[in-house]
């Protein structure tokens, strides 16, 4: 049987790095990246059980949050240990952002050579029904651009969903996706689970990572503290330098305000500090946030 050289210590090293390498800012900053997302994160995890993580006696919800977004970074994790993968099975990794005619940044997840083939895999958590033509459109769009940037190669393109138990919208993709390949003269692929590597006759390579990850989460470290008054001087200088969009989107969502800050700062100390810190900028963004974190004190103290 073929094995990877890739070994498990060093998947743990990736997956905890990018999952646990968190400080107090991160944690704030994933809180207000995910607010909006943590519905569709719950969603592909209630899926399939690869990316949930075993936290299931957190009794607070800003550390339910926090798992949450913690899910969500498995899922970059795994996309760094698959490429390295794709090299190590002989590809040359290409580079994963480009530039479309309007000049505008399109992201493709995986982006490979071999010999004079491109290959790229558009690659989601979950099929959802809900999303499925803006997944269409998106996958097209990295067609486009990847035709324009390697015109003198062939192209072939995969759309791939990691969790092969939940496929609602597959008559609708195939379907897509012939007449795509036929309008642009390529040869475009729908997996799901280990069907990816399959087709690259490396199926091997797709077990030994789903064993690497279930072994893993048995062996995953704690969450760190929640409690963010318990060294208010040491919080506040590690965050106080957090994006302002962050700080809009932490006390602008009435559900963090109720439900999150008041976990993470109990007695409002770190907050004083940073309202304080806020009042000395010249900018106005600012005291538009010291008068929030003043309203949030006055009203939830």
């Amino acid at each position: 049987m073929n094995m990877l050289s890739l070994s498990y210590s060093h998947f743990c090293e990736v997956f905890n790095y990018y999952v646990f390498h968190v400080s107090k800012a991160d944690v704030l900053k994933r809180i207000a990246q995910w607010v909006d997302e943590l519905p569709a994160v719950n969603h592909s995890a209630d899926a399939d059980n690869l990316f949930v993580l075993p936290y299931n006696s957190v009794s607070c919800d800003v550390a339910n949050y926090t798992v949450q977004s913690c899910n969500a970074y498995c899922y970059v994790a795994l996309k760094l240990i698959i490429s390295e993968c794709f090299a190590e099975l002989g590809y040359q990794l290409l580079p994963n952002c480009y530039t479309t005619r309007k000049g505008d940044s399109l992201y493709v997840d995986y982006c490979f050579r071999e010999a004079s083939t491109v290959y790229f895999i558009d690659q989601h958590v979950v099929d959802d029904f809900d999303s499925a033509k803006e997944t269409i459109d998106a996958f097209e769009a990295k067609l486009e651009v990847l035709q324009s940037e390697y015109p003198d190669d062939e192209i072939k393109g995969y759309l791939h969903f990691i969790n092969a138990s939940a496929i609602n919208s597959k008559n609708y993709y195939d379907a897509e996706l012939q007449r795509m390949s036929e309008d642009y003269e390529v040869t475009l692929k729908l997996c799901y689970g280990r069907e990816l590597f399959d087709d690259f006759n490396a199926a091997y390579v797709w077990d030994e990572i789903i064993s690497y990850l279930k072994r893993w989460q048995e062996d995953i470290p704690e969450l760190p503290e929640v409690n963010f008054d318990l060294e208010a001087n040491k919080t506040f200088m590690e965050i106080r330098d957090l994006s302002t969009s962050a700080y809009r989107a932490l006390f602008n969502n009435e559900d963090i305000r109720k439900v999150i800050l008041p976990t993470i700062f109990p007695n409002g100390r770190t907050l004083e500090l940073l309202r304080d810190y806020f009042r000395s900028k010249p900018q106005s963004i600012y005291r538009t946030l010291a008068t929030s974190i003043d309203n949030y004190l006055e009203s939830y103290r």
